[in-house]
Parts: structure tokens; C-alpha cells; sequence
């Protein structure tokens, strides 16, 4: 447990939470008929069950060659909505509005945190199991929000630097990391790298492909 924790440092936590909306705020939100109308077309049957059909497996498959998603997606492939719209509204929708059971708040990041040894069986990896539910979640959010989130970083950011659609973009981002982490920095003004990490093609343009890839920013 000690050399996972030295893998994982604990930050502090106690960041600003000024530009974020009171818990109240947000409750009225959700209640509004801006907030009903986006969870319903946001977290349809018809999205929650397309992305169960075309995700990816994420796993190997159990003893009768079943993949987790298949699980699921089955339960979205008949006419059987009341159920899926129960599913959707106390297992999905909760990670989007924060909404959870008391018994249920140690697994509020959705995932089980598991450690395997390497194949020299000293060094270990921590790897977090996500929950698909929380998968669904977020991957219904960011096609949701990014054209918009494209819109402001390449036309609010002049010094947005976007890989994605390009070969080798992982390796691009790194090296343009390494180049600007070497620059000559000065201490009064130092600059901070942000790099956005697009897993979900949040932040890709329209003119890119669908390959998932990474981008970043400087000040």
C-alpha cells in the first residue's frame, strides 16, 4: 500500500471554488426547463443505447466470450423503455447531476482501484476499473458540449495548439511539452503548460477524425 501511495501523492484539495455554482444553484438548475429538456435529449434511450452498442470494449472477454458493454447493450436493443429509462435515470444520470445515495459515496468517482505487478513481478501499476455507467456519462456529455468547447479554445485561445487528426499526436504533444518545458523561463511570469487530455474528442475540430488523440495550451 505504501509504494502505491508514493505512485499517487495526495494534492491539496482545497482548491477555489468561487466560479462554480452553489449546490443549491445547481439544484435549480437541473429543476429548470433549460436542465429537464437537456437530460432528456442528452441522455435519450436512443444515445445511452448507440453508445452501448459502439463503445469500446475496454476488457477481456469472460469464460463464454461475452465483453462487458455486450451486457448491457442487450438491454437496449428492445422496446422495453420504462426499464431503460430507470436504468438511465438512477444509474447514469446521477454522475452527471452528482446525485447519490449516502451508502453509495465511496464509489462516487465510478471506478474499483486495482494494483497488478509487472512481468518483473517488483514493480506494480495502479489501474482504476471504471464503472461504464460513468463512461456513459461523461462520453454523453462531451458530445454534447464539443462544438462549443471547440468554438472557445481555438478562437478564444490564440496559443491553442490542437493535435488531434494528426499522425502521431500523442508523440507530437510530447515533444511540443518537452520544447516548451526547456525554454528559458522566467520566474516572475513563468509559463504553465495545460494540457487537455481529448480521450472523448471533446475539443476536436470539425475538419478532424475521429482519432482520439491530445491537445494542449500555454500561458
Amino acid at each position: 500500500m505504501e509504494r502505491l501511495r508514493l505512485l499517487h501523492p495526495e494534492g491539496d484539495l482545497d482548491y477555489p471554488k468561487d466560479s462554480r455554482p452553489s449546490t443549491q444553484q445547481e439544484a435549480d438548475f437541473w429543476e429548470s426547463e433549460v436542465g429537464t429538456n437537456l437530460l432528456t435529449d442528452v441522455f435519450s434511450v436512443r444515445n445511452v443505447g448507440a453508445y452501448f452498442r459502439s463503445a469500446s470494449p475496454l476488457g477481456a472477454p469472460d469464460p463464454d466470450g461475452w465483453r462487458g458493454r455486450e451486457h448491457i447493450s442487450h438491454l437496449f436493443l428492445n422496446d422495453d423503455t420504462e426499464a431503460q429509462e430507470r436504468i438511465i435515470k438512477h444509474l447514469i444520470v446521477p454522475y452527471a447531476k452528482g446525485e447519490f445515495l449516502q451508502s453509495d459515496l465511496h464509489e462516487y468517482a465510478g471506478g474499483r482501484l486495482s494494483a497488478f505487478f509487472k512481468k518483473d513481478l517488483i514493480k506494480i501499476r495502479p489501474i482504476n476499473n471504471p464503472s461504464r455507467w460513468r463512461r456513459c456519462a461523461a462520453h454523453l456529455i462531451n458530445a454534447h458540449v464539443k462544438l462549443d468547447a471547440c468554438a472557445y479554445f481555438t478562437e478564444k485561445i490564440p496559443n491553442f495548439i490542437q493535435n488531434a487528426g494528426s499522425i502521431d499526436g500523442a508523440i507530437v504533444c510530447d515533444k511540443l511539452v518537452s520544447m516548451i518545458h526547456d525554454l528559458a523561463q522566467d520566474n516572475e511570469d513563468p509559463k504553465i503548460i495545460c494540457q487537455v487530455d481529448s480521450i472523448s474528442r471533446t475539443y476536436f475540430s470539425r475538419q478532424t477524425d475521429n482519432s482520439a488523440q491530445t491537445t494542449l495550451f500555454w500561458v
